[in-house]
């Protein structure tokens, strides 16, 4: 089972308060998804903070994973500017049958809203908007906007809970493949070990050049 994990890339989208980047967030989020599913058995692959939008798409499809999940956080902006809370996730949705994007979807919908502090905005339709990570992408394939970053409210939840986030979307993608979650001990430093991962891999295509 093979994951494409795309946390934003938008180092210009700035939340409130203390909030920073999306592109940072959505990153430390992404930091807790990779090495869970991983331990959870799933092959990942994630794209580049200094990738453009196109070049992610051409990555995912150039892999072949079974799904591609982008990781977001929302904004209304213009005078609806911190109004809007909520998590929502798009997808590929067509009227009269159910798609696999729109499972994943759900799956994932169902895990990241049931942590929420607020209401949720549901699962939409990504194609009327034409969402490249939903319209392009060959993958089965879901945007998730875990909250949005102009609300002080729902920029303080996301950054008090970061790891719990990222296990919700983990728990997702394990529903929609039919596996049974496991969580690793609490005492391991998963970001720390992805980063040591990632470290080794350099080395060794050094050693290759």
């Amino acid at each position: 089972m093979k994951v494409y994990i795309s946390p934003s890339t938008q180092e210009k989208n700035i939340g409130v308060g203390n909030y920073g980047t999306e592109e940072k967030r959505m990153n430390e989020i992404a930091d807790i998804v990779c090495p869970l599913l991983e331990y959870n058995g799933f092959t990942v692959k994630r794209n580049r903070p200094e990738m453009t939008l196109s070049q992610i798409i051409a990555d995912s499809d150039a892999w072949k994973p079974d799904i591609h999940v982008a990781i977001h956080s929302n904004a209304v902006g213009g005078s609806g500017a911190g109004q809007a809370r909520g998590c929502e996730v798009y997808g590929y949705l067509i009227d009269g049958r159910v798609t696999n994007s729109q499972r994943l979807s759900e799956a994932i919908y169902k895990e990241v809203s049931a942590i929420t502090p607020t209401s949720d905005r549901g699962v939409k339709n990504g194609v009327p908007l034409n969402l490249a990570e939903i319209v392009t992408v060959k993958a089965t394939s879901c945007i998730v906007e875990v909250a949005f970053h102009d609300n002080m409210e729902d920029a303080i939840w996301i950054m008090n809970n970061i790891p719990r986030i990222g296990e919700a979307i983990v728990k997702g993608i394990c529903n929609y493949f039919g596996v049974s979650f496991r969580k690793p001990s609490d005492t391991v430093d998963w970001k720390a070990k992805y980063e040591n991962l990632v470290a080794q891999l350099k080395n060794l295509v050094k050693g290759l050049d």
